[in-house]
């Protein structure tokens, strides 16, 4: 990276730096701050209060008592049991811990109290520093068909729809038919993918409508509906945006988040692919004058659909928080967002004007989760027995709420972390994300977790007998390397109250008990094994690796578009049954003759373990599982397999893991190691018989090179996909 590059990059972060200095008398000084949330998000907050020298307050319910955010805090308070009704959710209670603590001021992160009005306003009344936008801002943003109506007015494009208060029945049929099908049925106070069900039909119409009411109602307690024209495979694009007490407002380009499982984002990009310069500033430009139509301050995303056959953008809605993908959008810009948003919150002016504002490079964001892709992406939950995450780095950031020995709760999002990078160009950055998925490990490898006891204030009791008090031991203003973020492992440590209430450092200053439990652990390989919980790391790697993704061409339908490449298909074609039934009988060769070349007798048909008998063509019947349910390959496979090889199945690879006995398979996988591998050690199993066995002193080299080809197809290629097992073998 050249010096002008590096200054213009990082530019921003300097800027930021100075502007904290630069307070007017109506600025609210913060000095201590209440984190109202759990996981990755308040542990990222917490990064940033503290390198500004901010105190930090945190709350838990009885699931989080030994949390990394806990750890993260200065103080740490409970609000009661597990379930987000009972602890995240109560309002009174998390004002009654600011109050008590001291604190001026409020973070609710993202999920939980972040876009709920009614918090904000509490907030306010008990004089407490909302970090968020105004309450009004929330509640008109909160519901779509008002959102819809203030942006046709403030001259955002809008899809066509109605957002009206008839709610009968009939009215919505009869706009959905002025409209024309397919449609889309969206509760007015829907988010996450609830209350949203997509119409292709009249006839289905009045069934999607009641099952989208009953959602909503369970969900949001409010089954208000809206229509809208329902855009085919649309991209899902979004800018950050800006505003402050001053009437200053800007964007912070866009990102792409298409890609979506249930209706949840699991990858996110900036920039957007493949969009034209014009098309990227009317999106900055349509998202600046939403946020100025409800006098917007604090941090928010504009969210759009846009129609890939044309480039036309629509608003959906605004996100009136921090979002969980905000880390691209840091990469990109050199600027720490939640350092804006206390600086906003504080009275503050804009840290950066527009012109000041520069894209550089491209950031990917994937989601680990701990769910089951090839189960309807099912969400997980257990222990994280071995956790080992990729190093952190001036353009790899690690977003973490978790370490290893850390439970992954029913009563939560599936979270583990997040994974973002930067690179030069989309190319460079997609190689960097691919290469950091596969350096994640979650597996079986035990290391000592050491047991702490918490003891922290609870408003129930009333008492307060300990308290956790961890913070960096050297913490830094302003942003490292250049204005990239550092994980936890890399500069958070802790101090503990002794039995005097003095604080004292740690044995190993400025490692933490989970930092110096992660560096315990060795990687035990470049393989992902999963113990405990499912993960999606493997998916993720498959979908990055799609055609279509890495030409960009992406949109919301991408994942089912795509299913039979990307997810395990529940009927197994025929074709997959032959490369089951071909990868067993080419492992059994492999070790037949290995058995031939440590006999008295390597050149003997007799000293062959494969059945091999004179005058007589062996036929065999292979009988596999597939799942729970049992396949038998009925037709006659020669023993060589030279027929099915000519036959042109292996377009994906079939690889055999001798320790399980089951065949992982993965149909149209386009890999280097596919037809040509498998044909290559068939003609390197011929040339050890027809050409090097001349005489017996060369067995022993013999015996190395079928071991090496063995290694090959046993270990050299990994690949998830349908799982086969081998039941019985008969001749």
């Amino acid at each position: 990276m050249n010096v002008a590059m590096y200054f213009s990059r990082f530019r921003p972060v300097y800027i930021i730096k100075c502007s904290v200095q630069r307070r007017s008398s109506s600025d609210r000084v913060i000095s201590k701050l209440l984190v109202a949330n759990r996981g990755e998000i308040a542990c990222r907050i917490m990064r940033t209060a503290h390198k500004l020298g901010l105190r930090t307050v945190a709350v838990y319910s009885d699931a989080d008592t030994e949390a990394m955010h806990v750890a993260m805090a200065d103080e740490a308070y409970r609000l009661g049991p597990a379930p987000s009704q009972e602890s995240y959710l109560r309002q009174d209670q998390i004002i009654k811990v600011a109050t008590i603590s001291g604190c001026q001021a409020v973070h609710p992160g993202y999920g939980f109290l972040s876009e709920n009005a009614e918090f904000a306003e509490l907030c306010q009344d008990s004089g407490l520093v909302f970090i968020g936008p105004p309450a009004g801002a929330i509640r008109d943003m909160g519901l779509k068909s008002t959102s819809k109506a203030l942006m046709a007015a403030a001259g955002v494009p809008v899809i066509q729809g109605y957002h009206g208060n008839d709610q009968t029945d009939t009215k919505l049929r009869q706009e959905a038919d002025k409209i024309g099908f397919p449609v889309m049925i969206k509760a007015v106070r829907g988010g996450g993918g609830k209350g949203m069900r997509i119409v292709l039909t009249p006839q289905e119409f009045e069934a999607q409508l009641q099952s989208a009411r009953r959602e909503a109602s369970q969900s949001f307690g409010d089954d208000v509906m809206l229509v809208e024209k329902f855009v085919e495979r649309p991209r899902h694009v979004e800018v950050q945006v800006f505003g402050d007490s001053h009437g200053n407002y800007v964007h912070l380009f866009e990102r792409d988040c298409s890609v979506q499982r249930r209706h949840q984002k699991i990858i996110e990009e900036a920039p957007a692919p493949g969009l034209s310069e014009k098309v990227r500033a009317e999106l900055g430009q349509a998202a600046v004058r939403a946020a100025q139509a409800v006098n917007y301050v604090g941090a928010g995303t504009v969210e759009f659909i846009l129609d890939q056959h044309d480039n036309r953008f629509y608003f959906m809605e605004m996100n009136t928080r921090l979002q969980v993908e905000h880390p691209v959008t840091e990469m990109i810009t050199g600027t720490d967002l939640v350092h804006w948003q206390i600086q906003v919150a504080s009275g503050g002016t804009l840290p950066l004007t527009q012109d000041l504002i520069k894209s550089h490079g491209h950031a990917f964001e994937a989601r680990i989760y701990a769910e089951n892709p090839d189960k309807g992406f099912l969400p997980g939950a257990g222990s994280l027995t071995y956790m080992h995450t990729p190093v952190p780095g001036d353009s790899v950031r690690v977003e973490t709420g978790v370490c290893q020995g850390d439970q992954v709760s029913v009563h939560y999002d599936p979270m583990i972390s997040k994974l973002v990078v930067w690179g030069k160009n989309r190319t460079q950055a997609l190689l960097k994300l691919r290469k950091h998925l596969a350096d994640f490990h979650l597996g079986n490898s035990w290391a000592p977790r050491p047991r702490r006891a918490i003891e922290s204030y609870s408003p129930d009791s009333g008492s307060c007998r300990e308290c956790v008090d961890s913070k960096s031991a050297e913490p830094s203003v302003g942003l490292k390397d250049g204005g990239r973020m550092r994980s936890p492992t890399e500069w958070w440590g802790e101090r503990i109250n002794d039995e005097k209430g003095g604080v004292r450092a740690s044995a190993q200053q400025g490692k933490s008990p989970r930092r110096r439990r992660r560096e315990a652990c060795k990687d035990k390989g470049r393989q992902t094994v999963v113990a405990g919980v499912d993960t999606n790391i493997n998916f993720l790697l498959d979908l990055t690796a799609h055609e279509k993704f890495l030409e960009g061409n992406v949109h919301t339908g991408f994942i089912q578009q795509h299913q039979e490449q990307l997810l395990l298909t529940r009927t197994p074609k025929e074709i997959l049954v032959v490369q089951a039934a071909v990868g067993l009988l080419l492992h059994e060769e492999m070790i037949s003759l290995k058995a031939v070349m440590s006999s008295s007798d390597p050149f003997s048909p007799f000293s062959q373990e494969t059945g091999f008998r004179v005058n007589h063509f062996l036929k065999r019947r292979l009988e596999l599982t597939f799942e729970e349910e049992n396949l038998i390959w009925r037709r006659e496979v020669p023993l060589k397999c030279e027929k099915v090889l000519n036959r042109e199945y292996f377009i994906s690879i079939v690889t055999y893991t001798s320790e399980t006995r089951t065949l992982n398979v993965r149909e149209t996988r386009k890999v280097d190691m596919g037809m040509k591998f498998v044909r290559s050690m068939l003609a390197v199993t011929n040339k050890i018989r027809n050409e090097f066995i001349r005489e017996r002193g060369e067995v022993q080299e013999l015996h190395e090179i079928a071991e090496r080809w063995e290694e090959q197809i046993t270990e050299s290629v990994q690949v998830r996909g349908e799982d086969w097992k081998p039941l019985k073998k008969e001749e």
